[in-house]
């Protein structure tokens, strides 16, 4: 195909897939079907389709931005700063985030924060760019006030989430061995700066949206404005209104917008900012001199970046690099991966796609034939084997995806051999879980396998330890007959929780088992100090005060255990 041929036809490119994938319309469809079926859409979808839509969207979106910087040598020269010197500088905070929590909760915060400033600074440059595309006259006054309307609604739902002493979502952490673990940062954004912060920068968006609004409608008709203006109600639908039914809780019945479904309506506002970038790096792909249909580049990008993901899974789990880290196979770990990896798309992003690069806007603008340089690879024995690499990465991605199928069917039947097998082969991806394993445990149990069903929680256990578990634990290793185990399981839940009254008097009840008074006596004083009504504490601890003065010599050696 020459450079000046007009490019093959796509059907990711025209007036319907501008609307549908570049302008949100699809994901407005997607809103209105869980606004009026959220509950009964979610216990029917397979648990695996969040995963699997990943592994088809997500993961090909990474990619389309690695092809852009990387693929060819033109690119890679012209971006070698971001390409080389600032990935081996992400690549360095990885590392030392396996073995520092704080670095990685500080990544895990900037992800979180940055990410949707990412998706709106994708929503305000398309929306730019259809104006443009239309010859809508855009004054810079005019601009000013459209940028103002996407950066207010991002800045409204930082105030939402991330003010206060520990910040709104800041109280659930992440598995890490040991008792720290990865969490939210707190900015330290006083909550009086949300709660009078909120409202005004509501009004003030709603005030530049509105204005930015008229002022292009004193210039175009409104069918040319519809492009920019869907970018702008999609803007809303992902940020603005679940910042302001955060805020003021009305709409909360709403499942889109619901905070109680928060975590689960961003997955599917990721999904609606992947498809919209693979619509517009297909757009620009087109004007490759190797360009050979949608199919094929989205194979690559899909190649590209699932071994984007699976390559730091497998090389920094905790049986091979990351061993000695304080990451855990579980959540831990992979969010310390899933920031570094997206932490990079957004810088990379940043980068190349700016309308001011003429050879950008010759392409997105007007001319998709408008070519790119000739690869012209002077090795191209390098350039097979790291598309070999890749492929093999994505071969790995596809065999992890079906372990995590395996492991939901068979989670589902109760099937305790097949959910071992798939945790055993997760755990090579660094994909181990908890929960999981707890699943696991009850399974066993349900089996009537003690044994094993003991093996799991500790396990469990190990990737991040709990109370309800360590309890679990002591009830199993009693109903073994190992008092000494169960005692142990107890005594590391009090180190989780030293005062709970109900591990306390079971610890004094298993220390009176043992034979041990002198160490039973101050875990019931305390079980008693926590409630002094609790009549079984009492009575335990009467028991061990008698046997105490019927072994003198034990009541001297009376210690505190804990």
């Amino acid at each position: 195909m020459s450079a000046t041929a007009a490019p093959t036809r796509s059907w990711l490119v025209g007036p319907a897939a501008d609307l549908l994938l570049g302008c949100g319309v699809l994901y407005m469809g997607v809103f209105v079907v869980f606004a009026a079926a959220g509950p009964e859409l979610r216990a029917a979808a397979p648990l695996t389709l969040p995963v699997l839509l990943a592994l088809l969207l997500s993961a090909p979106h990474y990619g389309a931005t690695l092809l852009r910087v990387y693929e060819n040598r033109a690119d890679r020269g012209k971006y070698f700063l971001f390409a080389v010197h600032l990935t081996l500088g992400i690549g360095l905070l990885f590392v030392l985030g396996l073995h520092s929590v704080a670095l990685a909760s500080w990544l895990f915060t900037i992800f979180l924060i940055w990410s949707p400033w990412h998706y709106t600074g994708q929503n305000y440059g398309l929306a730019v760019m259809f104006l443009r595309r239309r010859g809508v006259p855009v004054p810079p006054g005019v601009k000013r006030l459209l940028y103002f309307s996407f950066l207010l609604s991002w800045v409204m739902l930082v105030l939402v989430l991330y003010t206060g002493g520990e910040g709104a979502d800041a109280a659930r952490s992440y598995g890490a061995l040991g008792h720290e673990k990865i969490r939210i940062q707190s900015l330290g954004i006083p909550a009086v700066v949300g709660e009078i912060g909120t409202p005004l920068v509501g009004l003030a968006y709603l005030a530049t949206t509105l204005a930015a609004g008229i002022g292009l409608l004193r210039r175009a008709r409104p069918m040319d404005l519809l492009p920019a203006g869907l970018l702008v109600v999609t803007q809303a639908l992902w940020f603005s209104l679940p910042a302001l039914v955060r805020f003021t809780g009305v709409g909360a019945g709403i499942d889109p917008l619901d905070p109680d479904f928060r975590v689960q309506s961003f997955v599917w506002v990721a999904f609606g900012h992947a498809v919209q970038y693979l619509w517009v790096t297909n757009y620009y792909a087109r004007s490759s001199p190797e360009w050979h249909g949608t199919p094929y580049f989205l194979a690559k990008a899909a190649v590209a970046g699932t071994a984007l993901w699976t390559f730091p899974l497998l090389l920094f789990a905790p049986w091979s690099l990351g061993a000695g880290g304080l990451m855990t196979g579980d959540a831990g770990f992979y969010l310390l991966v899933s920031s570094c990896i997206n932490i990079h798309h957004f810088v990379l992003d940043g980068a190349i796609w700016k309308l001011r690069d003429s050879r950008i806007a010759r392409v997105l603008l007007s001319d998709p034939t408008q070519a790119r340089p000739p690869r012209m690879s002077r090795r191209p024995w390098l350039r097979m084997l790291t598309w070999g690499i890749a492929g093999a990465g994505a071969c790995l991605a596809i065999f992890q995806y079906q372990l995590e199928a395996q492991l939901t069917s068979a989670g589902a039947r109760g099937d305790a051999v097949r959910m071992e097998n798939a945790l055993a082969g997760l755990d090579w991806f660094g994909r181990d879980s908890a929960l999981q394993r707890k699943l696991l445990a009850k399974a066993w149990l349900d089996a009537g396998d003690l044994p094993r069903s003991i093996a799991a929680l500790r396990r469990s256990l190990a990737l991040e330890p709990d109370v309800k578990s360590y309890s679990e634990l002591s009830m199993l290793e009693a109903q073994r007959g190992d008092k000494l185990a169960s005692l142990a399981a107890l005594e590391a839940a009090l180190m989780l929780e030293p005062e709970r009254l109900g591990l306390l008097h079971r610890a004094g009840e298993a220390q009176l088992a043992l034979g041990r008074p002198d160490l039973a006596k101050p875990l019931l004083l305390r079980a008693v100090a926590q409630d002094p009504t609790h009549i079984a504490s009492r009575v335990a601890l009467q028991r061990a005060q008698k046997a105490l003065a019927e072994q003198p010599e034990l009541a001297s050696q009376t210690l505190d255990p804990l």
